[in-house]
């Protein structure tokens, strides 16, 4: 039903490398997405014991914040993770973890064009990085959306790392299958000459 020839080594590793590609296209615009918004409501005794509420949004990226609560606040990087402009990383105990989380997608995209480039024994690397994001971002939802009464909801970015995994996933395991065909033809073919 299908004649196999020589190409198709390099069309299977092609396809590896599209796939890898287009992983990587789709990590990235999940990194420059934000993976959840929260939006929260607290009640703080006011003076002579009236309640005052409080309600503003949080939309979160690894690396930055934007909080909207009548004024828009942004924060990024140092300021975002530790610094007081967004209280709630650290009130909520997911200062790390955002940071853990950026340093995994750094070091994602990195590793993951390296093995597109140059060194195909990496290519693993993208998909496990990417399903321990995957927990991480689920953990950091979870911290955030219990200060106050919060109700938070998942964004592309999270999304995106679910679609880019699985296309990491995919290419690992042609690039593997292709490694192990062309090891079964270098040992078959002395023998069939």
């Amino acid at each position: 039903m299908f004649r196999r020839n020589g190409n198709d080594g390099n069309f299977f590793r092609f396809l590896s490398d599209v796939l890898l590609l287009s992983a990587l296209c789709l990590f990235l615009i999940s990194v420059l997405s934000p993976f959840m918004t929260v939006q929260y409501r607290f009640i703080i005794p006011g003076v002579g014991g009236a309640p005052i509420f409080r309600a503003f949004e949080v939309t979160y990226w690894s690396f930055s914040a934007v909080i909207g609560d009548g004024i828009v606040t942004k924060a990024f990087f140092g300021d975002y993770w530790f610094g007081s402009n967004d209280a709630l990383a650290v009130s909520s105990g997911i200062s790390w973890v955002l940071i853990l989380i950026f340093v995994l997608q750094v070091a994602t995209l990195v590793v993951g064009f390296l093995s597109l480039l140059r060194i195909k024994k990496l290519r693993i690397f993208p998909f496990v990085s990417s399903s321990v994001m995957i927990a991480l971002m689920v953990y950091a939802f979870v911290q955030a959306s219990q200060l106050g009464y919060s109700l938070g909801t998942y964004g592309l970015g999270y999304w995106f790392v679910y679609l880019s995994a699985f296309l990491f996933l995919s290419s690992s395991i042609l690039g593997l299958a292709i490694k192990r065909n062309s090891g079964r033809k270098a040992t078959a073919t002395p023998l069939t000459r």
